[in-house]
């Protein structure tokens, strides 16, 4: 019997393999949906997926900021168009990792209607061996979900991580007598993906290689480039032809996926015979800016050493008007103001903040001595902070607003 988890999980794959037929011919979701042979025209899988697409697509009439026409230009651009994740969630005004939600959701709601259409509970479940690879990947898929659910670090250094990636791999490379060399600048900047992804990328595509070359060489270089940084393994055999290998083969699948989930990516090259070259990308951790408002030097020099080590960059204007200044400049994604200032009180910014075209969408936390919380939250504020705030209290209110 076919579960609704099994089949979810096949949606999922034949959507993210879409225009790559070799992958979606050995997917048993063509069997159970009795799809044609071939690649494109009626009937093929590729061709039901992209129609089972428009049949989400809403009725004329429906209003356009409807969720479902939220659901159907998720599907739309980020599979039957091929958008990048980034590219689809900046159109549709979601941060990555809300989006990453609401694109499980959509897929989820894609696979309900598939099944209920070809009427999946009166098909044959999947072959002995068939349901093995398929139990298998659903495995995969839920030891990995929980770096789905959580928040990405901003902050990861390579140069940190790869030390203890390296004592992992020692004993490997001594037993495989090949022969490593590393080379890292030590001016990489952070990365953009959670620590546990990038350390076991690093082992299961390291370890990887060096299996393939007994007594050869492995080599990694790195560079950064504008926006990612990129690992270059260089892979020698010393005699001998390696074997075939593939990107998206058994043993890069979940590198590829962990990559995948973070927007980066993994690719294979052949170099003659005896080499090849893997290239790691891994995204560039870009902070989001935060305008912290207050009169007082101490409380925005502490505030600012709050935020040193996460994924906000701190600004600092030291009155209302220099916050009203900088705001459009800075474009921040959340403001940190205090009530009681010079000039301009709080409450009078906050107001101004509100009314501006440019700023009255950008989420503002009162952070102040005073108790007004109800007040605050009248005026527009998004979260209220009561004084002396802690690191933690401040970076949960920005966790909560900020995507």
């Amino acid at each position: 019997m076919i579960t609704r988890a099994v089949f979810e999980e096949q949606v999922r794959q034949a959507l993210v393999h879409l225009y790559d037929y070799e992958r979606l011919r050995d997917l048993p979701l063509g069997r159970w949906l009795r799809a044609e042979p071939g690649y494109t025209g009626k009937g093929t899988l590729h061709q039901m997926l992209l129609d089972a697409i428009q049949a989400l697509r809403p009725p004329a009439g429906t209003p356009p900021t409807a969720p479902a026409w939220r659901t159907y230009q998720m599907l739309f651009y980020r599979f039957a168009q091929g958008m990048g994740v980034g590219e689809v969630a900046s159109q549709l005004g979601f941060g990555e990792r809300h989006f990453r939600r609401q694109q499980a959701r959509a897929i989820r709601l894609l696979a309900n209607w598939l099944w209920e259409h070809y009427h999946i509970d009166e098909v044959e479940g999947p072959a002995p061996g068939e349901a093995e690879d398929v139990g298998q990947q659903a495995d995969v898929n839920a030891n990995l979900a929980w770096i789905e659910r959580e928040r990405t670090p901003q902050q990861v250094s390579l140069n940190e991580v790869m030390p203890g990636v390296v004592k992992v791999l020692n004993r490997l490379l001594t037993a495989q007598g090949v022969r490593f060399a590393l080379d890292l600048p030590t001016d990489l900047p952070p990365l953009s993906i959670h620590r546990s992804a990038l350390r076991q990328i690093l082992v299961s595509t390291l370890s990887y290689a060096v299996g393939l070359v007994p007594g050869g060489s492995v080599g990694v270089q790195c560079r950064s480039l504008d926006t990612v940084v990129v690992l270059r393994i260089a892979v020698r055999a010393r005699e001998g032809a390696l074997p075939p290998v593939a990107a998206d083969g058994d043993a890069l699948a979940i590198p590829c996926r962990l990559l995948a989930m973070h927007s980066g990516s993994l690719s294979v090259t052949p170099d003659g015979q005896l080499g090849l070259t893997i290239d790691v990308r891994v995204p560039v951790s870009r902070r989001l800016p935060v305008l912290i408002v207050d009169d007082n030097p101490d409380t925005a020099r502490l505030f600012a050493r709050y935020l040193a080590d996460s994924r906000y960059q701190p600004v600092v204007a030291r009155s209302g008007q220099e916050a009203l200044t900088l705001a459009p400049e800075v474009e921040p994604r959340a403001i940190v103001l205090d009530v009681m200032m010079p000039a301009q009180d709080g409450w009078e910014v906050l107001s101004l903040l509100k009314a501006h075209p440019r700023l009255e969408r950008i989420p503002v936390i009162v952070a102040t001595i005073l108790t007004d919380r109800e007040l605050a939250l009248s005026l527009g504020a998004a979260e209220f902070l009561h004084k002396p705030v802690s690191q933690t209290a401040l970076l949960s209110a920005l966790d909560r607003l900020v995507e």
